[in-house]
């Protein structure tokens, strides 16, 4: 995980802002895809 954390942060400001807004897309689609079965 510090990897991932690394690679947002040399991304310049705002970084953490994109690393939750990626965070949250992976779970909606995990959601959908564990509600759904597969």
């Amino acid at each position: 995980m510090r990897h991932c954390a690394k690679d947002f942060k040399a991304t310049g400001a705002g970084w953490q802002t994109r690393m939750n807004e990626a965070l949250l897309e992976w779970i909606s689609k995990r959601s959908v895809r564990s509600r759904s079965g597969a």
